[in-house]
């Protein structure tokens, strides 16, 4: 509807009506908003590219038009305002992609390290009084006494072997293992071992014996075991019923003091090559674990006085991804170990090849023994090709206790102390060079009552890569882990809520 006024006397204005100009101005604005829509695509045939440029114009200049307000990034707003000099704005930009870089390379840099999985080691010394004592193995380098193999009568064909395989050695001729199978075959191992080996009794190779300097010690505080080395007889083993051992003052004399002989007199050959020496084997090791005393045992001649200190140690480590440490069900150990996990695949790997093992491998009794002549001529092949190339995988415990030895040595005994010894033996109708040829002494102590306890951590974790994180976008940017929060937040508002209200306009 049209309204037209006419100014007339006396600035009294008449207002009249025109309805046809009011249908006539009425159809030019409709065939302009009709224009206006083909234009545009929302009606007609040029639907598509223009509207969504028009779009995506007004997005990006709402989108960076509210940027400075909606993250907290210094320097945006100077950047994308309009009003500043390009030089500022140029300016700003440099220092923006400059901190933008500085940030990512720390941001990667901490990403790889956190992914790497790094672990530290927390070292701590703890002073424990009284201390709890190791297992202490002791062992004669001599396997078989001669004259247990010798009789009025008799000479037992295991003596025959020994004599043959120890002269082959030196002459590299091969030994017919097959004729002292004829012979041996019926022989128990286990219990031919145990009768041949040297016996920890007073008049024996035990002399004398002490604990804590007064407590006097007997062949019933010794567990007779058969190991890698031949018969030996374990202290403080803490079998089922024995309380262990606790040592409440440092030092020597507080701890295991020995007085052996080794029996020289009983001497004879050796199943092992190179076993040729006199003396003593001792291990320290743990009451659970299987005692290595051919790899890890300590040789102390006759003639000496030995002392060992003794310092403990504890390891804890970690568990993959950080660490290595792990376990595995044992077979025939009711506790894992490197030593019994290893000694566990050569016994399997010993029973596979020989279709029986050696007295010390059989720990679950119902495993076959081989017979001596198949130990020479099978087990201990198969023993050096397990060492060489046999596959064992035992992980590193995840705790574990080892013990570390310090040794120093005198002559024993002296002069002076072998007379009193020759008139204390008058009986035994020994001779001063008898002591200096077979009897020693063994202290076992521990140095201090203290405990090195080393401790794998991880050494750097989730939240501190978050940390990191936040530290390099502060420094190099003004901003905090929040601020990935505010550009996806902006985004997303920008985008869909007003990118919604662009669409209806």
């Amino acid at each position: 509807m049209g309204i037209r006024v006419k100014p007339i006397e006396d600035d009294i204005s008449i207002i009249s009506f025109n309805t046809d100009e009011v249908k006539i101005d009425k159809r030019e604005r409709d065939k302009e908003t009709t224009g206006d829509s083909l234009k545009t695509g929302r009606a007609g045939p040029q639907k598509g590219s223009k509207y969504h440029s028009s779009r995506c114009t007004k997005f990006l200049a709402t989108w960076s038009s509210t940027l400075p307000d909606a993250v907290g990034i210094t320097g945006i707003q100077y950047i994308v305002s309009n009003q500043d000099h390009i030089l500022r704005r140029f300016v700003w930009l440099l220092a923006l992609f400059g901190g933008f870089a500085a940030a990512s390379y720390q941001t990667i840099d901490r990403t790889i390290y956190f992914l790497s999985n790094p672990k530290s080691v927390d070292y701590e010394i703890k002073y424990i009084s009284p201390l709890e004592f190791p297992a202490v193995t002791v062992c004669n380098y001599n396997s078989y006494r001669n004259a247990a193999l010798f009789s009025n009568v008799t000479y037992h064909p295991f003596a025959f072997l020994l004599s043959e395989v120890s002269n082959a050695i030196h002459t590299q001729q091969p030994v017919n293992y097959s004729y002292y199978e004829t012979y041996l075959t019926d022989v128990n191992t286990t219990e031919m071992y145990l009768q041949l080996a040297h016996e920890m009794e007073y008049s024996q190779m035990l002399i004398v014996a002490y604990w804590d300097g007064w407590g006097s010690v007997t062949s019933a505080n010794f567990t007779r075991v058969i190991t890698d080395f031949g018969v030996c007889y374990t202290f403080n083993a803490g079998q089922a019923g024995q309380e262990l051992l606790k040592q409440k003052v440092a030092g020597k004399g507080h701890g295991l003091s020995l007085m052996l002989d080794a029996q020289q007199y009983f001497y004879f050959y050796s199943s092992k090559a190179l076993q040729v020496s006199a003396g003593f084997v001792v291990a320290i090791h743990n009451q659970s674990e299987v005692p290595q005393v051919d790899s890890l045992g300590v040789g102390v001649a006759p003639g000496t006085e030995v002392r060992i200190g003794l310092k403990r140690k504890e390891a804890i480590n970690l568990e993959p991804p950080h660490g290595e440490c792990g376990s595995k069900e044992l077979k025939y150990f009711s506790s894992y170990s490197i030593n019994s996990c290893r000694q566990e695949c050569l016994t399997d790997f010993v029973l596979e090849g020989c279709g029986c093992v050696e007295p010390y491998m059989a720990v679950p009794s119902d495993l076959p023994v081989c017979n001596p002549a198949k130990v020479f001529s099978c087990v201990y092949t198969e023993t050096e090709r397990f060492n060489s190339d046999g596959v064992c995988e035992c992980p590193i415990p995840c705790q574990q206790t080892t013990y570390t030895t310090s040794l120093s040595f005198a002559t024993f005994p002296s002069d002076f102390y072998i007379q009193t010894l020759v008139n204390l033996y008058s009986d035994f109708n020994v001779t001063p060079e008898y002591f200096s040829s077979n009897t020693l002494k063994i202290e076992i102590y521990y140095e201090e009552l203290s405990v090195e306890s080393m401790e794998q951590q991880e050494a750097y974790t989730f939240f501190a890569l978050l940390c990191d994180l936040g530290g390099a976008l502060g420094l190099w940017l003004g901003g905090s882990i929040l601020t990935f929060v505010e550009i996806l937040d902006h985004f997303g508002h920008t985008a869909f809520l007003r990118g919604t209200a662009f669409q209806h306009s």
